[in-house]
């Protein structure tokens, strides 16, 4: 008994700053109705993922003082474009694409019985972005932006800053990275506030 940790718990709540490290590539887009090789260059057509917001909320169970088992659920919109330019008309509407995920993983925390409490860990994580229909109306287009639910792995680092000592009550700062099969690779920095039971 006198090896485990004080809390056995800590649940956090966050928001996520969401930064899409890439995206060009993923997806699935498909022009209806569409339009021939010979009537348009390649390089008419880009689509893009960036930056967006989200929130998460995440349950850590401390099996030990050091190592911690983590749920977490994050759910948060990205900022997606698709542009086309044919016949001297360009469009470019945007769309929210959601990005919804869930992660199981294990955290190594350095300094549990201090006020700043630092850990690391990797998790396991099951996700999915929403498939778009993108309308170009001057060209008498429609996009439909598919994407596959994946599942991908990832690591997570931050710290827990207790506003007092022996305060239940945390400060919870941190960074998420996503890898998957996907080309988009987010990494989320998160700030939010936790309680330790």
């Amino acid at each position: 008994a006198q090896d485990g940790p004080e809390w056995k718990w800590i649940v956090r709540g966050e928001l996520n700053w969401m930064l899409a490290a890439g995206g060009d590539e993923a997806g699935d887009p498909r022009l209806d109705p569409p339009i021939p090789e010979d009537e348009i260059l390649q390089e008419t057509l880009e689509q893009t993922i960036n930056n967006g917001f989200g929130v998460a909320l995440g349950a850590e169970y401390l099996a030990t003082k050091h190592l911690g088992v983590e749920l977490a659920v994050l759910v948060g919109n990205f900022d997606g474009k698709f542009h086309i330019f044919k016949d001297g008309l360009f469009e470019e509407p945007t769309t929210d694409i959601q990005f919804t995920s869930a992660t199981l993983g294990l955290n190594y925390h350095f300094t549990p019985a201090r006020r700043v409490d630092y850990y690391l860990g990797l998790f396991f994580t099951y996700y999915d972005y929403e498939d778009q229909t993108i309308r170009f109306p001057g060209h008498g287009i429609t996009l439909n932006w598919k994407f596959q639910e994946d599942t991908g792995w990832g690591w997570r680092g931050g710290l827990d800053w207790a506003f007092k000592e022996e305060s239940p009550w945390v400060l919870a700062v941190g960074v998420r990275h996503y890898r998957g099969a996907l080309d988009v690779h987010p990494v989320m920095i998160t700030v939010g506030l936790g309680r330790r039971f």
